[in-house]
C-alpha cells in the first residue's frame, strides 16, 4: 500500500521511446503510483535551471575549499558499478523492508 507520508515524487526525463518500458519495470516493483507531469518541461524551465546552476556549483566550490581546509576527504574513493538498476532498486526495497 502506498502512504502519502512514505511517497516521494520523482520526474523521469527520457525519450518517449523509452517511456513504456522504463514505467513497466518500475511497475514491477510495487512502489511506483505513475501520474502526469504537473509542468510540462519546457524551454523557459531549461533556462531557469541553467541560471541556478552557476550559483550552485559556485556553493559547491566552497564547501571543497572549507572540506579541504578542515582535511576532509573530499571525493569518496572506489566508484559504483551497476549493470542492471532494476536489480539494485529491488535489493534497496529488500533492505528498508528488514
Amino acid at each position: 500500500m502506498l502512504l502519502p507520508e512514505n511517497m516521494v515524487r520523482l520526474q523521469i526525463i527520457s525519450d518517449k521511446s523509452a517511456v513504456d518500458p522504463i514505467v513497466t519495470k518500475l511497475l514491477k516493483l510495487g512502489m511506483f503510483q505513475p501520474e502526469d507531469p504537473l509542468y510540462p518541461l519546457s524551454n523557459e524551465r531549461i533556462e531557469d535551471a541553467r541560471r541556478l546552476i552557476t550559483a550552485v556549483q559556485d556553493h559547491v566550490s566552497k564547501l571543497k575549499i572549507i572540506m579541504e581546509l578542515g582535511g576532509l576527504v573530499i571525493e569518496p574513493l572506489g566508484s559504483i558499478k551497476v549493470v542492471n538498476w532494476i536489480k539494485a532498486a529491488q535489493m534497496s526495497v529488500k533492505k528498508r523492508r528488514n
